[in-house]
């Protein structure tokens, strides 16, 4: 969470305001051996209050592209589409190697749980789309 504590003021500049606790005066109430720091975080956007999800990804692999070329115009028109929008990638101050997707927020699959069969094939036919 420290990741996220001290780019905090970088993302407000670029629009984006994470929970209270990332201010820069933060301080963690544990301190462990290893790294627990997530690649996602929930934000608000500033410009209208909407409710988006930051995900740290590394600038070498294909994520970028993949997720701009799905994001494209084009392909969001399509109804086959499922990919998630993309709303910017933030490129990181400190380093050239990891950059942010800014995302809508969306749910966990399994909430509100499926009450009928019929809920479970339909989830499942989708993923399989």
């Amino acid at each position: 969470e420290e990741f996220w504590r001290d780019r905090q003021q970088f993302l407000q500049q670029r629009g984006y305001l994470l929970r209270p606790r990332f201010r820069p005066d933060w301080k963690p109430s544990w301190k462990g051996t290893w790294d627990c720091r997530s690649s996602l975080i929930g934000a608000v956007r500033i410009a209208d209050d909407v409710k988006v999800m930051l995900k740290l990804v590394e600038t070498s692999r294909e994520e970028i592209p993949v997720a701009r070329y799905l994001s494209s115009a084009s392909l969001r028109s399509d109804i086959h589409n499922r990919m998630v929008p993309i709303f910017d990638i933030i490129p990181l101050p400190d380093t050239d190697d990891k950059a942010l997707l800014v995302m809508p927020l969306l749910r966990h699959f399994e909430g509100p749980p499926f009450s009928y069969l019929c809920e479970v094939v339909e989830a499942v036919r989708q993923l399989l789309q």
